[in-house]
């Protein structure tokens, strides 16, 4: 009878996994906002981000108007409204707001809890105060 060794292969040593940490996507930037429209009760305000048409902005039908607050002429005001006009630029209606004046100089205001304005590649637009109106 003829016997044949067992020959068992090698073992390899598996190299550690690389774990691929992937950083959250720069946050969505405002290059500017400006009024289009005032009349005494509602202020529309164009506000232009910096996407692409490649990589637009995605859509608003979920976004809180109620998350954009304006101060314009020394009067306050409070989004009702928030509209897609381009790949980079949303249109904000506020209604004018109760308190009385407010000094200061015409700005903008965004508090996002969490943010519900975004582009297509995932980049959320981070909470804001006092961006110049022009």
């Amino acid at each position: 009878m003829l016997s044949f060794p067992i020959l068992f292969p090698g073992r390899r040593k598996r190299g550690r996994r690389r774990v691929v940490v992937v950083p959250p996507p720069a946050a969505l930037s405002v290059l500017s906002a400006a009024v289009v429209e005032f009349d005494a009760d509602i202020l529309r305000v164009n506000v232009v981000f910096d996407t692409t048409a490649d990589e637009p902005l995605a859509g608003v039908g979920g976004a809180a108007p109620i998350k954009w607050r304006a101060r314009y002429q020394g009067l306050a005001f409070e989004g009702i409204a928030v509209t897609l006009e381009n790949f980079d630029a949303l249109q904000i209606t506020l209604s004018l707001t109760e308190p009385p004046p407010l000094p200061g100089p015409d700005e903008l205001s965004y508090a996002n809890a969490p943010s519900d304005i975004a582009d297509t590649l995932g980049r959320q637009l981070g909470a804001f105060q006092a961006m110049p109106l022009a």
